[in-house]
């Protein structure tokens, strides 16, 4: 857990970030509240979910937040994502944006 300043990426979002979910759990979340956007796709014009302005998930309280809840949720780790289904992490993510931000209009 925590920044990797060794990725030739980082920082991809921020100095600082935590860098546990390099790949988002939640990836397409479809979420505008956390600063992500439908964009064209450059390859066939169709919509995609661009996340690129998003930084909740690199937060360090987030990160670890989200990796103990997986954990209790597979009784393991982050290895064991593909065992949970969309809907059940996407249930996941707003639940602990409401615990971590407050309740979101």
């Amino acid at each position: 857990m925590g920044p990797d300043p060794r990725c030739e990426d980082y920082p991809c979002h921020f100095e600082g970030q935590d860098c546990t979910w390099c790949v988002c759990p939640f990836y397409p979340c479809g979420d505008f509240r956390t600063n992500g956007k439908q964009i064209e796709s450059d390859k066939d014009g169709k919509l995609v979910w661009d996340c690129s302005n998003c930084t909740w998930i690199h937060s360090p309280k987030v990160a670890k937040a989200v990796l103990d809840e997986i954990i209790k949720f597979t009784n393991s780790g982050k290895h064991e994502l593909g065992k949970i289904s969309k809907g059940k992490l996407l249930q996941l993510r707003l639940r602990l944006i409401e615990i971590l931000n407050g309740p979101q209009a």
